[in-house]
């Protein structure tokens, strides 16, 4: 798929939230809750933010205060088909809608005003491991190629940045190390001057 595809798409996108949402939520037959980011969407995807695991919670319905909460929407597939992030303003959140096909996850994230921020495309290989990303959002886009060592490991993650009009403005390279028992030890970030910094440690 070409940028100017997602592009495009992004577009078309703009003004579907309620129809979006509608869709969705009819399909989901269960939620999970935790206290910040629990599940991975992409690989280690809070980990390379710098965010450790949250933590599942049972009384999410009771709390007055969701703020920094997530609500996750499974399908019947057990895949999760909708993300609700509470934020500082009472009763509203953040979403992210996703669909499957293919082989491809397509996800749309929109404000709590229903403004679209982001249209991101996923694409899964045929043992399931993702292979590439590629995004188109309010202010430029991202791609991301995954390398994964021959026992299955993620080795690195080479992520692109593109400004609104397409051009390739910057990119970094994410590199993962593992204890010996497979286990995450530390992910660093490597910048285009070949400096680098630990942005994670387990």
């Amino acid at each position: 798929m070409k940028r100017q595809k997602i592009a495009e798409i992004y577009k078309t996108e703009k003004d579907k939230f309620d129809s979006n949402k509608s869709s969705v939520e009819s399909s989901i037959e269960y939620e999970k809750h935790s206290k910040d980011e629990y599940f991975e969407i992409l690989p280690f995807s809070f980990q390379r933010q710098g965010f450790k695991k949250g933590e599942l919670i049972e009384n999410y319905y009771a709390l007055k205060d969701k703020n920094g909460t997530y609500l996750y929407g499974f399908n019947s597939d057990d895949r999760i088909i909708e993300i609700k992030e509470g934020i500082s303003l009472e009763n509203q959140f953040i979403y992210q809608f996703f669909f499957y096909e293919n082989g491809i996850m397509k996800s749309l994230s929109y404000n709590h005003d229903k403004a679209l921020q982001n249209v991101r495309y996923t694409f899964f290989n045929e043992e399931g491991r993702v292979i590439n990303m590629m995004s188109h959002g309010r202010r430029g886009g991202k791609e991301e190629i995954y390398n994964y060592s021959n026992n299955g490991l993620l080795t690195s993650i080479l992520r692109k940045q593109f400004d609104r009009s397409g051009t390739e403005v910057d990119s970094i390279t994410h590199i993962f190390d593992y204890y010996n028992n497979g286990d995450l030890k530390t992910i660093s970030e490597v910048f285009r001057d070949t400096s680098s910094q630990v942005i994670y440690r387990s």
